[in-house]
């Protein structure tokens, strides 16, 4: 691919969702529950909002970091992006191992899940600036992250947030969109 800060921002988005979404499944299996501090229940929860989080921070970064004028404000190198992106995924990984979580659901609100919006805003605020830059009507990886980011934002604020169990209809369909963003 082209060096560029879009790459590596989106790349490691990807990867470092994908390695959230693996330790997601390691400790919310029943195996390893009574090693984690918090219950089933808020880990899963929070550990799949981890993963969204970082996903998006990822993604808004890729756009922020693309405007010419940001780079040279802040600088961005390669080391910096990924001491940033490792720092947060080791953080995230200590600690579900040691905090107590409190309960991800909140059943007295019409969104039960209201944390996923932030996901959902900065994926927003991602695709209005790819939309704006307009790179995406010409450039295929463009093309294919807007479609992405589309998906995530449908995610994020029409199944997760509305989701009140494991496993109802929102779960499992903003599960299922996840995978293809």
């Amino acid at each position: 691919s082209k060096k560029s800060n879009v790459y590596l921002f989106v790349g490691l988005g990807f990867v470092g969702a994908g390695l959230l979404d693996g330790y997601h499944g390691i400790v919310t299996a029943e195996v390893f529950r009574e090693f984690m501090p918090s219950d089933s229940s808020p880990l899963s929860v929070w550990s799949w909002f981890a993963s969204r989080l970082f996903l998006s921070v990822m993604l808004f970064m890729s756009w922020f970091g693309s405007n010419r004028k940001e780079i040279e404000t802040f600088k961005y190198s390669e080391i910096n992006i990924y001491i940033f992106s490792t720092l947060f995924l080791f953080s995230s990984f200590l600690f579900f191992a040691f905090v107590q979580l409190p309960a991800g659901y909140f059943p007295n609100l019409v969104g039960h899940r209201p944390q996923e919006f932030l996901p959902a805003l900065l994926f927003s605020l991602a695709l209005i600036g790819y939309l704006k830059n307009g790179g995406w009507r010409n450039d295929a990886f463009e093309h294919w992250l807007v479609i992405s980011l589309l998906v995530g934002i449908a995610t994020q604020t029409f199944f997760m947030p509305f989701s009140s169990a494991v496993f109802d209809a929102d779960f499992d369909n903003a599960h299922l969109l996840k995978i293809v963003s």
